[in-house]
């Protein structure tokens, strides 16, 4: 049942939806008309990628599956919604004919295809950014007209390549660089 849990759940996420149909639009918040970005998935990755598009004063909507960073989001006054990006109904109610940017931190490939065949029906300018497990999975994405994927066992590869390389073999400076993803990895602590 581990292996298959994924597939399983797909099979009767409709049932179990049943019981939780009341709490979906209490976990919810939509002050605005208009979003640029939509983000799916808030959680490590995406937290990251909504602060920075905090930072270049984006408005951000975003859809989460977990019920903890939701009630977090809408504390903050964070557009967002409640539910399974793999579900038609939840991506029904998403602003994609008007958005820009569409970005999944999800990595499941059938999700991320269903967001790229819905989003890219509703809007044919929409630049959409998914994220894969492996090599296999990013080419099968591509092929789906993903604008880019992302492979986080890659970019963090790419990532100590950067700071090695702005260390400029002097490694004795490394020191700043630790403190401050001390100070992030605290902000982002649970």
């Amino acid at each position: 049942m581990i292996t298959y849990d994924n597939k399983l759940y797909k099979v009767f996420k409709s049932f179990a939806k049943l019981f939780e149909r009341k709490r979906i639009h209490m976990l919810e918040y939509i002050p605005a008309k208009k979003y640029d970005i939509i983000l799916c998935g808030c959680d490590r990755m995406g937290k990251r990628i909504l602060k920075t598009l905090k930072q270049l004063k984006k408005s951000v909507l975003v859809v989460d599956f977990n019920p903890e960073i939701i009630k977090e989001l809408i504390e903050e006054k964070q557009a967002c919604i409640y539910g399974d990006i793999g579900d038609l109904e939840v991506i029904r109610r998403l602003p994609l004919k008007q958005i820009s940017l569409i970005i999944s931190t999800i990595p499941d490939v059938d999700d991320n295809k269903l967001i790229l065949r819905k989003a890219k029906a509703a809007n044919r300018r929409i630049v959409a950014f998914v994220t894969a497990s492996m090599v296999d999975e990013a080419l099968e994405l591509y092929k789906a007209k993903a604008d880019y994927v992302i492979l986080p066992k890659f970019l963090s590869g790419e990532r100590v390549s950067m700071l090695i390389e702005d260390l400029k073999g002097n490694l004795k400076n490394i020191l700043k660089y630790k403190i401050k993803h001390m100070g992030e990895l605290k902000k982002v602590r649970h």
